[in-house]
């Protein structure tokens, strides 16, 4: 598992006796890949990471649509490359 190949920090966090319970039991039935509390609270902390940085991405590219710089300079490219798509559509 690539989030815990680097060595781990030991921090103390309080989870609700609820969520702890239904994580243990989700570990111990083998409904999840993690064989352990700590390595499901690890993975399922990197999978919202992931998302959190998808997201951000996802809002930039968003952002691109109203860009007019943007825009020209993807026109610009075009132009300058267009008889190479043409030439390749040939193939």
């Amino acid at each position: 598992m690539p989030a815990t190949a680097r060595k781990p920090v030991i921090r103390n966090v309080r989870i609700p006796e609820p969520i702890y319970e239904e994580t243990k039991q989700a570990v111990r039935a083998g409904a999840t890949e993690s064989r352990s509390v700590n390595e499901f609270i690890v993975d399922s902390m990197a999978a919202r990471l992931r998302s959190l940085r998808k997201s951000k991405i996802d809002a930039a590219i968003a952002e691109m649509k109203d860009d007019r710089d943007y825009e020209r300079e993807v026109l610009k490219i075009e132009a300058e490359f267009g008889h190479s798509d043409q030439e390749l559509s040939g193939l």
